[in-house]
């Protein structure tokens, strides 16, 4: 699943800006659910260190592998192992946390998270990496309620990405909210359903080869009208950024 994350679309300069800004005190930031880097990386030439910390060893071996060109090794801290119980290095002058927003014991991680930040400082989870209203939309959704329905026999309630807040837990009060974009990218047809299978719900793990390749089958089936004569997919992609401080 880590190599992966190589399809799943860049996240916007104009957020890692906006991070950068939010940075309160020592200008260390903490990556909660780091996956393979994909914002430490991005962060690590903009501050003075960066501790990114993922659950999955093969998270952090792509994201070892990944971490190069500009970034200096020692920019970036990888450690292994779950946010409920990982040993942090407080204080950081910011936190911030991706999709592993949705995966972690929110009751036992976001007191953890509150106690490493400095004074002043910020947690900033971040979403949103897929297309924005493409014309595909509906008929990608039903594709994905299919795939959901076989595996676990029964039809899922399908609750819209940018329904529900981000941040919504007693111990931050919400300070902030922006989307950030539009980015617009191109992409093949075959990258974007790799993309896919990068997103909890749809890992070959998960899937088993059948339902991968049923899955994979329908969505060439209804993205290969949209594709253009290159093969290639035309999308925007809008972020998601949500901050808060912690309650006393």
């Amino acid at each position: 699943m880590a190599a992966l994350y190589a399809h799943r679309p860049d996240y916007p300069s104009a957020l890692i800006d906006r991070l950068c800004g939010l940075v309160r005190g020592p200008a260390r930031v903490l990556d909660a659910g780091c996956g393979p880097g994909k914002l430490a990386r991005l962060l690590a030439p903009r501050v003075d260190a960066v501790h990114a910390v993922d659950a999955s060893p093969a998270m952090i071996a792509e994201g070892r592998r990944l971490a190069g060109g500009d970034v200096r090794a020692d920019r970036i801290a990888w450690a292994v192992g779950r946010l409920e119980e990982v040993a942090l290095d407080p204080p950081y002058g910011l936190a911030v946390a991706g999709a592993a927003v949705h995966w972690f014991d929110a009751d036992r991680v976001l007191p953890r998270l509150a106690r490493a930040l400095a004074p002043g400082a910020v947690l900033a989870l971040v979403e949103g990496d897929v297309a924005h209203a493409p014309p595909w939309e509906d008929a990608v959704r039903e594709v994905m309620i299919e795939a959901v329905a076989r595996m676990e026999g029964r039809r899922p309630a399908w609750v819209p990405d940018d329904a529900s807040p981000l941040l919504a837990h007693p111990r931050f009060a919400l300070e902030g909210r922006e989307r950030i974009g539009p980015v617009a990218v191109r992409q093949p047809v075959a990258d974007y359903i790799a993309c896919q299978h990068a997103r909890a719900t749809f890992t070959p793990e998960v899937m088993g080869p059948d339902g991968m390749r049923a899955f994979d089958r329908a969505l060439q089936e209804v993205l290969a009208p949209d594709a253009g004569r290159d093969g290639e997919l035309r999308f925007e992609v809008w972020t998601r950024l949500e901050w808060g401080r912690p309650t006393a």
